[in-house]
């Protein structure tokens, strides 16, 4: 289980332990449940959960994976697996990933507890894993980037990865969200880091206007631009870019397909 945020509320529930009751519906009796250790309602209700089905807890150990260097096509790590420390590479690139390495590693370590399995195998494959839409670099000169961050949680881990990745540079953000999304938080959190905002609608009937985000955007960034399709707003945005200035595209990962086309045209 994977660290909880709010998000889906209307669905899932609003508050964490809500949403954690909901994720721990996934606990089957008498496994071993690996969690990412994170807010204290959350552990207690996958711990309440865990005991009902008989089954046992682990927690990820929040020093067992550590960022060596990083780059935008990969990581270089140290990992700590069965208490046994080895350097490997992550094809993926950002914050979230290294949370997803600490999942991975606290689970392999009670795999390997219960079968002969090939560790090194499983962090070869690590090197050469993909996750289109998720800190994906899409061109270069200038860089551009894709990422489906779609939510406070996402958007601050997001932040961190660019200050990590591209320390004293400038960003124009490309910006497509849903209505019904927390999409000021997001704002609020990622557009310090603005030289320029352009505003696209998803194409989704949930997607919000182009004009209301540019509204927002406008509270936390002096130059925003209206650009109403994700088309429109790449052509503008490259036209516009130094080359040593980075275009990041967030937001719904619905309109991150139409950047890629859009950069081809």
């Amino acid at each position: 289980i994977t660290s909880i945020s709010l998000d889906h509320c209307q669905i899932l529930g609003n508050t964490l332990a809500e949403i954690a009751g909901q994720k721990a519906g996934i606990i089957k009796s008498g496994c071993d449940v690996v969690v990412y250790r994170q807010d204290e309602s959350v552990l207690q209700v996958i711990q309440k959960e865990a005991e009902n089905q008989q089954s046992k807890v682990w927690i990820t150990d929040p020093n067992s994976v550590e960022m060596m260097t990083c780059c935008p096509t990969g990581m270089i790590v140290q990992i700590e697996i069965s208490g046994k420390k080895r350097t490997t590479e992550i094809s993926l690139v950002g914050m979230a990933q290294i949370e997803n390495a600490k999942i991975m590693a606290c689970a392999l370590g009670r795999l390997a507890s219960r079968l002969e399995i090939d560790v090194d195998v499983f962090l070869e494959g690590m090197a050469h894993c993909s996750h289109p839409g998720r800190m994906e670099v899409v061109h270069e000169h200038p860089v551009v980037t894709i990422d489906g961050a779609h939510n406070p949680s996402a958007a601050q881990k997001l932040k961190e990865t660019l200050v990590r990745l591209f320390p004293n540079q400038q960003f124009r953000f490309i910006v497509g969200v849903f209505a019904d999304k927390d999409y000021k938080e997001e704002l609020t959190i990622l557009l310090p880091l603005a030289k320029k905002v352009y505003t696209i609608k998803p194409n989704s009937p949930r997607g919000l206007a182009s004009d209301v985000l540019a509204t927002a955007a406008k509270k936390l960034c002096l130059q925003v631009e209206d650009c109403g399709v994700a088309v429109n707003a790449i052509h503008i945005a490259l036209a516009e870019t130094d080359q040593d200035e980075i275009i990041v595209a967030f937001g719904s990962l619905s309109f991150l397909k139409e950047i890629k086309e859009g950069l081809s045209q």
